[in-house]
């Protein structure tokens, strides 16, 4: 294959800002990092005439959807997203035919939802569809929760959705109608179900009294269901079926029971019995896999390292993922989706120190088109450089972590008592990456260095390293935090006199539990949309459908109470000495502001150095341009003052 020339393109978006060429000062203007990104996400359809993809305009998304003839590039419509109503998802159902998830938030009797829509697009006449109406007086509250999209039948696709019943049933839905018929009846403990490539459903997720891992299968030309929970009740060992196989009774499984990290395995639904390992990474955990949307052959299997990536099993799509990173001068590239017929690819490439762009791979013409760059202003700018590195937890465990240093700072060796913010990650399960990162960027632009670890507890390093932090909120997870701030002190970066912490939801709890338990190593620090009392957050998510389930990792609300207690910052304000900063969405239906309500009214009761600031029409994770703008301002302030030589 000869290597491709890049096209620069006229834009596909036409209702997009156009590129920045001004030099601009050393410090760039917060409204660089805070505006939203101008593209986010985009999948062609399966013929390549179309793509749909989130174009920013004026702070806000449009859900665009484009044409394209080999040629030439054209706007065809989009759907202007609102304060209240975002896209969550698009998908192709067929080349003709868009769906649409839509959310927003919401109450039920009282109760606060989150709500999600299902609308189709018809390219013909692009008029818009609601697939569901009124069930019980009542719209289904979650409509978008696939279970498959049926690549054999373009015309339909399974939903799953609860009727009279709490537990999932799962219906046929056309891709043109809100009627539905049943294809399989709820069954008690089930809350999620997974079908072959023909859409018969054959495997059955959840929990038995909101305690037990609970798991049914179905092998093929059968309506015996084998109960298989025991694979997913054995202690430390991971058991996440992904898809079946195009061999009836083979499932791809990611599973650690030979061995940590995870592997992917084919499985044998009929027998019970692990088959083949067909690909594990040495030290990261499989996380998804990459198949032919027609033929369901593996393609690839996306593994989490220092950003997620794909090993392409199909030999050619490596290629091409490796020849434009040779093209694009070393750029991580990451194929969003391509063609049946691999004509087209749709794809994004970037570094840790740069926010990158997105691409389209015309390969009948070798030709690489520049779609957009997400961050226009920060193009051609100096950013902060991105180190890998680990340090030893008091335990021993090994952490592994990431610095960025001011913009001019190359390694280690050149960064001598700097200040430095601790910036942590939400989840917990969940965990930091390598590549680029407004929130680390700017921060690093302001002179700071920026220290990120993933903590005990972390997604993506296998199952004994995250279920070390079970139940260790405010306890071992803590103490990995405090043991990185003091490596980087130790190691002589960070100034021990101008050391702040940051971070939000668990992050931000995790900054206000760094004030409780460390008051004189931070000068301040800064929650944002935090946890800030852990029995209230188990009341609360109690109230919901899997809530208990879902916080089991946190603690027993009775059995662990004075534990439970002790690692609250709301019940422990007086212990606080430094300055805190709080944010908080108002919309927030992940972690409710009544936290951060009583974080503030504690700080406030003991006398404490608190500002506190609500982001009016703000969600979890502060997608409006206007709350981006005021977070940012507000961290550049409080931090000013904070983290200045004394």
């Amino acid at each position: 294959m000869a290597r491709p020339y890049l096209v620069l393109a006229t834009l596909w978006l036409t209702i997009a800002s156009a590129l920045h060429s001004a030099a601009f000062a050393e410090v760039l203007p917060l409204e660089y990092f805070a505006r939203l990104p101008q593209v986010r996400n985009g999948e062609l359809s399966q013929d390549g005439r179309h793509a749909v993809i989130r174009v920013e305009k004026n702070g806000a998304y449009v859900t665009a959807v484009f044409g394209y003839d080999g040629e030439n590039i054209s706007y065809l419509q989009g759907i202007q997203e609102t304060e209240e109503y975002k896209t969550l998802w698009t998908h192709w159902a067929n080349p003709e035919r868009l769906l649409i998830s839509i959310g927003f938030a919401d109450k039920r009797q009282f109760t606060e939802t989150f709500e999600s829509r299902l609308i189709s697009l018809d390219l013909s006449d692009f008029k818009m569809k609601p697939l569901f109406g009124a069930r019980d007086g009542w719209p289904v509250q979650i409509q978008d929760r696939i279970v498959s999209f049926l690549p054999k039948d373009p015309q339909h696709f399974l939903v799953k959705y609860s009727g009279q019943s709490t537990w999932p049933s799962v219906y046929r839905v056309r891709v043109d109608s809100h009627r539905h018929k049943l294809v399989q009846r709820f069954k008690v403990g089930v809350r999620d179900w997974r079908a072959d490539r023909d859409g018969e459903v054959r495997i059955g997720i959840g929990t038995k009294d909101e305690k037990t891992p609970y798991m049914v299968m179905r092998p093929a030309g059968t309506d015996e269901w084998i109960d298989y929970s025991h694979l997913k009740q054995k202690p430390g060992v991971t058991f996440n079926p992904l898809s079946f196989s195009p061999f009836s009774d083979l499932l791809y499984v990611v599973s650690n029971h030979d061995g940590e990290p995870a592997g992917l395995h084919l499985f044998n639904v009929a027998t019970g019995e692990f088959e083949d390992l067909i690909y594990r990474h040495p030290t990261a955990d499989i996380v998804g896999i990459r198949t032919n949307t027609i033929t369901g052959q593996l393609r690839g299997v996306v593994y989490s390292g220092d950003t997620p990536a794909t090993h392409w099993v199909d030999e050619g799509t490596q290629k091409l993922q490796d020849m434009i990173s040779e093209a694009l001068g070393g750029a991580r590239v990451s194929i969003n989706n391509q063609t049946p017929d691999r004509r087209y690819a749709f794809l994004r490439a970037s570094k840790a120190s740069e926010p990158g762009a997105y691409y389209l791979w015309d390969e009948e013409r070798l030709a690489l088109r520049l779609v957009s760059p997400l961050y226009p202003e920060l193009e051609g700018q100096t950013l902060g450089e991105v180190i890998q590195a680990r340090y030893d937890a008091r335990d021993g465990l090994s952490i592994p972590a990431y610095i960025t240093l001011p913009p001019g700072l190359t390694d280690l060796n050149a960064a001598r008592a700097l200040p430095t913010v601790v910036l942590l990650h939400g989840g917990p399960h969940a965990r930091d990456y390598g590549s680029f990162d407004y929130w680390t960027q700017f921060l690093a632009n302001r002179g700071y260095v920026v220290l990120q670890m993933n903590f005990r507890g972390s997604a993506g390093y296998g199952a004994a390293f995250q279920a070390a932090g079970y139940r260790e909120w405010g306890e071992a997870m803590q103490d990995d935090i405090e043991d990185g701030a003091r490596w980087l002190v130790s190691i002589g970066v960070a100034d021990p006199a101008r050391l702040a912490i940051i971070g939000g939801s668990y992050g931000g709890y995790a900054a206000l539990m760094g004030l409780v338990k460390t008051p004189d190593l931070f000068q301040c620090g800064i929650s944002i949309n935090g946890v800030t009392d852990l029995p209230d957050l188990l009341r609360h998510d109690a109230k919901y459908v899997g809530g208990r389930y879902a916080t089991r990792h946190i603690g027993n609300l009775y059995k662990d109470r004075k534990k439970l207690a002790a690692n609250s910052p709301a019940r422990n304000a007086k212990t606080v000495r430094k300055p805190v900063l709080l944010l908080h969405g108002d919309q927030d239906r992940v972690v409710p502001i009544a936290q951060s309500n009583k974080m503030a009214r504690a700080l406030r009761g003991a006398d404490k150095d608190v500002r506190y600031v609500k982001l009016e029409d703000g969600d979890h994770s502060i997608s409006l341009y206007e709350n981006r703008m005021i977070f940012l301002d507000e961290v550049e302030k409080f931090l000013g003052p904070c983290l200045s030589p004394s």
